[in-house]
């Protein structure tokens, strides 16, 4: 077998800027609430200890709303992974789970 073996850790590449307005604006589209969440060491697995920065609001009507606090957590929060979170209010589950990791040399969101 070649190649690398398989790590029981693997950092995701930074999300892109645009990648992340569209999935802020699709949970917009379906009246999907989202919150942001940071974490300091994401290297931990299963063991990281997220913290809630904001619940955006229930059912969301602008995206740049999202876009706006997604930036707010990363100027007070320089370094950290980030994560947006959407759910669904009426079923009470997460529609998406998005990592943003550590997008500080990311121009443009």
């Amino acid at each position: 077998m070649t190649g690398t073996a398989p790590t029981a850790y693997s950092e995701p590449p930074a999300t892109h800027p645009d990648r992340i307005r569209q999935q802020a604006c699709y949970a917009v589209e379906q009246g999907w609430s989202c919150a942001i969440e940071h974490a300091a060491d994401a290297t931990d697995g299963d063991g990281i200890d997220w913290r809630r920065w904001q619940h955006v609001q229930s059912g969301a009507q602008d995206a740049e709303a999202i876009l706006r606090e997604l930036e707010s957590c990363r100027r007070r929060h320089p370094g950290h992974v980030l994560r947006l979170i959407g759910y669904e209010d009426a079923r009470q589950t997460i529609t998406f789970s998005m990592v943003i990791n550590r997008l500080a040399a990311a121009a443009g969101l």
